[in-house]
């Protein structure tokens, strides 16, 4: 009998969807589904009954948090996101590589993870994580009452995050790659595995899950006012993602080593405590098994 184990964010996308028909999806004639809950403490059981297929019903969030399970304990069970959030970028980058001329049918898709050393026990990361005003904007709308309209809103995030760039003053930061060391101070030091960010920002248009590299992009300081005002043209939707190599730098790579002073650090949607210490960042291509629809 197939085994179907299904993880469920009730709450995802302002928790507008039925339990009952996500388990009727996915029954059948020879078929076994359980659902959990994954705000409750023991949704991780699932993954420990050998399913044949994991559903994640839910946002990015949700995503993140089912998958580092995943890739912590060592499994490799294909897994199929079903978006049920407010952003889905992890959703989107599937549904772009699906569509990629040239690359046929495929049952699955392989999808890159970063592994993170130096910050304790090892972090993994599946959309992006870097420094600058991507995690300072996260704190920032954390603290906003309205946040759950402001993240369905473009000209509201653009709006708060214009003020954070207005506001901003980057600490230096080190960074070696590929043999080279850069140094400086960034607006945003960010190693993407994905083209969005956040809210659905299309900040790195050539980055894919599985091609077995980062993009590594950073806004130097100094080009605050190009940044501005390419934002401001995104609000009005009359920017292109193109633009941003006016003032953005790109590297592609495979491993990397950052050391900061700059305190705001995030890893996907989560931030984390960081004081300077030198982290290695390492690319696991091929780490995730996604099904495709």
């Amino acid at each position: 009998m197939k085994k179907v184990s299904i993880l469920y964010n009730q709450s995802a996308g302002g928790g507008d969807h039925n339990p009952e028909e996500l388990i009727n999806r996915f029954s059948g004639q020879g078929t076994s589904v359980e659902l959990a809950y994954t705000d409750e403490s023991d949704w991780k059981k699932s993954l420990n009954n050998s399913p044949d297929l994991i559903v994640v019903a839910g946002g990015d969030g949700t995503v993140h948090q089912v998958v580092l399970e995943i890739v912590k304990g060592g499994v490799d069970i294909p897994t199929l996101v079903l978006p049920l959030g407010t952003a889905n970028n992890i959703s989107i980058a599937l549904g772009d590589l699906k569509k990629q001329a040239g690359k046929g049918p495929k049952e699955f898709i392989m999808f890159d993870a970063g592994r993170i050393s130096g910050l304790g026990e090892p972090k993994y990361f599946f959309e992006s994580m870097g420094f600058g005003v991507f995690p300072k904007y996260i704190r920032t709308i954390k603290d906003e009452k309205n946040k759950e309209e402001i993240k369905r809103n473009v000209s509201e995030i653009i709006r708060l995050f214009l003020k954070v760039v207005d506001d901003y003053s980057p600490g230096k930061t080190v960074i070696k790659v590929d043999g080279v060391k850069l140094k400086g101070k960034f607006l945003l030091v960010q190693l993407f595995n994905i083209k969005l960010i956040g809210p659905n920002l299309n900040l790195a248009p050539r980055s894919v899950p599985d091609d077995g590299y980062f993009d590594l992009g950073l806004i130097p300081s100094k080009r605050k006012a190009e940044f501005k005002e390419y934002l401001s043209r995104l609000s009005a939707q009359k920017a292109l993602p193109e633009e941003l190599e006016n003032f953005f730098i790109r590297l592609k790579c495979k491993k990397v080593e950052l050391k900061s002073k700059d305190s705001n650090l995030h890893i996907d949607d989560s931030l984390v405590d960081y004081s300077g210490e030198k982290i290695n960042i390492k690319m696991i291509p091929a780490r995730i098994k996604f099904l495709q629809e």
